[in-house]
């Protein structure tokens, strides 16, 4: 089945894609997702937001301790922020 660290990955990939900025969630990659994977926009987003918010619940120190982007307000770290944060950190990693 559709898994949320399936999608997060695909959308990773899509933020590496791009040499500078990151591709609109809404009107870019989700609608790739959708074509490629047959889901709705909707199920996509839920499906990535619970593996985020199972991280944070399940690994908060480790989270925290890599510096994971987290909204202070809301205690949630948001699709984009969290897809750009992996991907800054692959090209910081493997790109120097």
């Amino acid at each position: 089945g559709l898994d949320g660290y399936d999608l997060l990955i695909a959308t990773t990939q899509a933020f590496l894609e791009r040499e500078h900025g990151f591709p609109s969630l809404s009107k870019e990659v989700y609608p790739a997702l959708q074509a490629r994977f047959g889901k709705k926009p909707k199920n996509i987003e839920h499906a990535m937001r619970y593996i985020i918010d199972e991280m944070w619940s399940t690994h908060p120190d480790r989270m925290a301790q890599y510096h994971v982007p987290r909204n202070a307000k809301t205690e949630r770290c948001g699709i984009r922020d969290f897809c750009a944060f992996l991907a800054n950190r692959f090209r910081r990693e493997y790109h120097g």
